[in-house]
C-alpha cells in the first residue's frame, strides 16, 4: 500500500549559475546583467525574476542579450509578459545553436563562443533540458524532467555522433533531484496512470447525468496530456478559465482537450485547495452537482509498488488521489545518472552525493524499473 503520509518537501528555483560558463543564468532571473539567459519550463520556481523590471531594464541596456527557450515556453512567456517577446530566442529542439557571450571585464569574463542545444524534459509543456558545449566543458542541466530508463536510448543528443550506443561524455551534470530523498523510489508510467484516470472519470460521469469532475493539479502548467487523452477516450473536453483559455487557443494542435464553453462543462481545471470548497471560483453558473474531486500529485506517494493502482478513494468515493509525477522517481534519477556517469554532479533542489552512484550500483536490485509493456490489474 501507498503511504500518504509524507513531510513538506522543499521545492526551490535553481540558483542560476553553471560554474563551468561565467557569464550565463538558467531558470532564475534575479542575477541581472548576464550575457545570456536560458529558461527550461515556466513553472513559477524556475522564473524568479523573469517577470521583474529589473530583468527588462537590464535587457533593454545590453544589446545582443537574449533568453533562450522553446518554442512553447516562448508562448508562454509571451502570454505573461509580453514585453519580453523580442528578447526571446527560440532554439530547435535538437538543433545546436551558437551563443556568443560578450566579455564582462568587471567580472574578469573573457568574450566567447558556446554551443547549446535544447532536449525534450518530459515535465511539462514545452520543458527542455539545455546541452551546452564550451573549447574543453560538455555540461547538461535537465531542468525539471521525467525520462524513463527503456526512453534514454532513444534521445539522438544523449549519445556520440559516431556511435549512437555510446552517452556523450559529460563533465558535469545539473540534475533536478526533486524525489532524490525519501522513500519515493518508483512511479509508475504517466501513460498507465491516465489509463486509470479516465476509466475512473468515465465511470463517475455515467453514473449521473448531474455527476461532473474537479481536476486539481500540482502546477499551472504541465497537465496538457491529461487533458488531451480524456478528450481522445471520452470525447469530453476540459474546461479552463479565461486566462489559460487565453494562451491555449494560440497552440491548438498541441492542447486539443480544452474547452472555455461554459455550456458543455462536465469536467473542469479546479482551484480550490480543499475538496469539500465549492467551485463557483472555477466554473461560472456552478450547478448543484455532484463533484468528483480529483487530485494530481506524486509527493504524499511514499514506498509505491509498480503492482498497486495509482489512486486512493477518500470522502465515501468523491475524492481520488493520484500519483502523477511530472519528475523522475529516485530510481530513473539514478539510473539517468549512472547511464551517463558524468565526472561531477550537481542536484537541485537536493543534494546529489557524490557517492550516490557507487552506493546505489551495488544494490540496484532494490529498484524496480517499468518493461516496456505491462498491464495492471485492478
Amino acid at each position: 500500500m501507498c503511504s500518504t503520509n509524507i513531510s513538506k518537501v522543499c521545492l526551490s528555483s535553481f540558483g542560476g549559475r553553471i560554474d563551468e560558463i561565467p557569464g550565463i543564468c538558467v531558470d532564475n532571473f534575479n542575477i541581472i546583467n548576464r550575457s545570456a539567459y536560458f529558461l527550461s519550463h515556466c513553472h513559477t520556481d524556475h522564473t524568479e525574476g523573469l517577470y521583474s523590471d529589473e530583468l527588462l531594464d537590464s535587457l533593454e541596456e545590453n544589446v545582443d542579450t537574449y533568453i533562450y527557450v522553446s518554442e512553447m515556453t516562448a508562448l508562454i512567456v509571451e502570454h505573461e509578459k509580453y514585453e519580453l517577446k523580442k528578447y526571446l530566442k527560440v532554439l530547435k529542439l535538437g538543433e545546436p545553436t551558437l551563443v556568443m557571450l560578450r566579455s564582462m571585464p568587471e567580472e574578469n569574463i573573457e568574450e566567447c563562443v558556446i554551443t547549446v542545444t535544447a532536449i525534450p524534459a518530459g515535465h511539462s509543456l514545452g520543458s527542455n533540458m539545455f546541452l551546452f558545449q564550451t573549447n574543453n566543458k560538455t555540461i547538461l542541466y535537465t531542468g525539471d524532467f521525467r525520462i524513463s530508463p527503456n526512453d534514454i536510448k532513444k534521445h539522438r543528443d544523449f549519445h556520440s555522433p559516431q556511435d549512437r550506443n555510446e552517452p556523450i561524455h559529460l563533465d558535469t551534470m545539473y540534475i533536478d533531484t526533486t524525489f532524490l530523498n525519501g522513500e519515493h523510489n518508483v512511479f509508475m508510467r504517466r501513460t498507465e496512470v491516465i489509463d486509470y484516470l479516465t476509466s475512473e472519470i468515465k465511470s463517475w460521469l455515467d453514473r449521473d447525468s448531474e455527476n461532473r469532475v474537479a481536476l486539481s493539479l500540482s502546477a499551472k502548467y504541465g497537465y496538457e496530456s491529461v487533458f488531451n487523452e480524456i478528450y481522445k477516450r471520452l470525447r469530453k473536453k476540459v474546461y479552463v478559465n479565461d486566462k489559460i483559455w487565453s494562451l491555449y487557443r494560440k497552440m491548438p494542435d498541441r492542447v486539443i482537450g480544452v474547452t472555455n464553453d461554459e455550456t458543455k462543462i462536465r469536467i473542469h481545471v479546479c482551484h480550490n485547495k480543499y475538496s469539500h470548497y465549492h467551485h463557483r471560483r472555477c466554473v461560472p453558473n456552478s450547478p448543484n452537482a455532484n463533484y468528483l474531486y480529483v487530485r494530481l500529485s506524486a509527493m504524499k506517494w511514499q514506498n509505491c509498488s509498480l503492482e498497486e493502482v495509482p489512486f486512493k478513494s477518500k470522502d465515501q468515493g468523491t475524492r481520488l488521489d493520484v500519483c502523477f509525477s511530472t519528475h523522475c522517481s529516485r530510481s530513473e534519477l539514478v539510473h539517468f545518472v549512472n547511464y551517463f556517469s558524468p565526472k561531477k554532479v550537481v542536484g537541485f533542489p537536493n543534494p546529489y552525493p557524490q557517492s550516490e552512484g557507487t552506493l546505489v550500483r551495488k544494490n540496484m536490485s532494490d529498484f524496480q524499473f517499468l518493461p516496456k509493456k505491462r498491464r495492471h490489474r485492478r
